[in-house]
């Protein structure tokens, strides 16, 4: 293999048996290594635009069309990821229907998180963008009236009531 054994120099040092092996940084060079190529450098600042579903994490709830295993192909090759149980790493929970005891648990958390449909992985692969889940929002645990078309109206609810503030002497 050319490998020779420990050896120990006329100075007195041992020498490791990997020493003839070249390494990227020499430390006894002070010369620093050349910067990289331009094209190199400009590759590294360019977003991969691929990876529109980078940051969404998904739980799959029931039975889906496609499965959870194409959800997970799809989400994996645009940069998302998929949950096999409810973590706090879940951004999306996707499902076709819920019972209604389940979809009164979703809507009754404090910051409730999304239930959509399949379409909206699909529709996001296929215009190749992160679009607004609002269209997709299931019908069960959609607020009366709720049509959200984006994130921060979702978690921003209205409020009607106002405050009334009564002095006494």
């Amino acid at each position: 293999l050319g490998l020779e054994p420990t050896t120990e120099s006329h100075t007195g040092a041992i020498t490791p048996p990997f020493a003839s092996i070249p390494t990227r940084i020499n430390p006894t060079t002070t010369t620093p290594p050349p910067p990289p190529s331009s094209s190199a450098r400009t590759k590294s600042h360019h977003r991969r635009t691929d990876l529109f579903l980078t940051g969404i994490v998904i739980l799959v709830n029931g039975h889906t069309t496609p499965d959870a295993t194409t959800l997970m192909r799809l989400l994996h090759k645009h940069g998302g990821d998929l949950e096999k149980y409810e973590t706090s790493r879940v951004t999306h929970i996707i499902a076709e229907q819920l019972s209604v005891a389940k979809a009164n648990i979703y809507k009754r958390q404090k910051k409730p998180t999304p239930v959509c449909r399949p379409e909206w992985i699909l529709d996001c692969v296929e215009k190749g963008k992160l679009v607004p889940f609002g269209e997709y929002l299931l019908e069960d645990v959609r607020e009366d009236g709720d049509r959200t078309t984006s994130v921060q109206s979702y978690f921003n609810k209205k409020s009607d009531q106002s405050c009334l503030v009564v002095r006494t002497n």
